[in-house]
């Protein structure tokens, strides 16, 4: 039997070594030897020979030396042989780091090594020293300004984000939020009736990452804010919640890998928005902790910190539940596509709810206000012998879903169903 972090192996020979190498660069991990597929015993010799052999390859192969523990089974003929996750990463075989998947060994490609040597320094990628020096902050500083109230941005204000050091200068993080720099950010589509129909497209890159996040806010407010005129009145409805998106985009901000060359990938459609960030799930957060726990593990914490500060995120670690929530009240739901190198969210167009999900009471009010052209909250009680508590309450359900809106203010409001 053979599964991602636990391994049978009928004899010895070097290619456990490769496991190991696995194991001790990404998760702990056992291989039993002297058992077959089944986890029948088949006599593999000497278990104190076998022992011996084991630890001296992996002291002679695996470099540097990982963390393990061998132990004798002497009632099943075996030898137990348990891999620890390691701090010193990379661990190499031959040369070469290896990682599992699924119940195989492959070699790590030239992305991850990357990632285990900067785990190896227990550094992330945003904290390395920054190629370029000469960086300027008006756009940061005219959102500290506005956002966080303070008076005279300085380069004291940098330090204090982690963005410089006086031994180091600035670092990754300050490139990214810096007024020029040398990244792609973001890839922006807006589709006709099909993909094959392009109304719009942005390339956003080379500038601060936040001035690339409120610029695609403006394109979400261009195109999924229509408005409806009531009276004097100006009240937009939203097509795709706004708190939805926010989150989400500056999500694939703050958790894409910087150190790849691609695009954060936004697809406006007329059903929906797809945003998709390089990068796959950070930190081994597995897909099931990303969808249903609340874990705070960004890529990038210094990107995240700023995020948060500066509120355009709420609070760290909630983003999913803050997106799951915003579709509460929706038939239609946020779809989340996890994979090794992307992380995709489908944000659909709200689908109003059906007649037939609805209270007693909220379809018979919404039959009324279907049948005349609009109704004041007395006509309501009147019509249906409902209290006003009861009518205050179904009228606000039904505009919560969208099937109402509002006319007219004070004395003269009136409601009206949305067609």
């Amino acid at each position: 039997m053979e599964v991602y972090n636990y391994e049978l192996k009928s004899k010895l020979t070097d290619k456990f070594l490769k496991t190991v190498s696995a194991f001790a660069n990404y998760n702990d991990g056992r291989i039993v030897f002297g058992l077959n597929n089944e986890g029948q015993s088949i006599g593999i010799g000497d278990l104190d020979e076998i022992k011996l052999s084991i630890e001296n390859k992996i002291n002679d192969a695996i470099k540097p030396r990982p963390e393990f523990k061998i132990d004798i089974d002497f009632e099943n003929s075996s030898v137990i042989l348990t891999i620890y996750e390691g701090k010193n990463k990379p661990y190499y075989y031959h040369n070469k780091a290896y990682k599992r998947c699924d119940s195989s060994d492959t070699e790590v490609d030239r992305e991850e090594l990357s990632d285990l040597i900067l785990y190896g320094k227990n550094l992330d990628y945003e904290q390395l020293i920054s190629t370029y020096q000469n960086l300027s902050f008006d756009y940061f500083d005219s959102e500290a300004i506005s956002r966080m109230g303070i008076d005279d941005p300085d380069l004291d204000l940098l330090k204090s984000f982690d963005l410089y050091s006086d031994k180091n200068g600035f670092n990754k993080a300050a490139s990214l939020i810096s007024d020029k720099n040398n990244y792609n950010i973001i890839d922006l589509v807006k589709f006709g009736s099909s993909i094959n129909d392009i109304d719009f497209r942005k390339t956003i890159k080379n500038i601060s990452i936040l001035q690339a996040f409120n610029q695609v806010i403006d394109y979400y407010n261009q195109y999924y804010k229509p408005y409806l005129i009531e009276g004097k009145e100006r009240k937009s409805i939203e097509r795709i919640p706004y708190e939805a998106f926010r989150e989400a985009l500056a999500n694939a901000l703050v958790h894409r890998r910087w150190d790849r060359d691609g695009y954060v990938s936004i697809g406006f459609y007329n059903d929906r928005i797809e945003i998709s960030s390089p990068g796959g799930l950070p930190n081994n957060i597995s897909e099931e902790e990303y969808l249903n726990r609340r874990i705070s593990s960004p890529r990038n914490p210094i990107i995240s910190n700023i995020f948060y500060r500066l509120r355009y995120i709420e609070k760290l670690g909630t983003g999913v539940y803050r997106i799951k929530e915003a579709y509460k009240s929706s038939n239609s739901q946020a779809i989340f596509d996890v994979s090794e190198n992307y992380v995709t969210v489908i944000l659909p167009v709200i689908e109003k709810r059906r007649v037939t999900e609805l209270s007693d009471e909220a379809q018979e009010i919404l039959m009324l206000l279907n049948t005349y052209d609009s109704l004041s909250r007395a006509d309501l009680e009147l019509k249906t012998g409902h209290n006003k508590t009861k009518i205050i309450r179904v009228l606000n359900e039904l505009i919560d879903y969208g099937m109402v809106e509002v006319l007219g203010r004070g004395r003269a409001t009136k409601y009206q169903s949305i067609k």
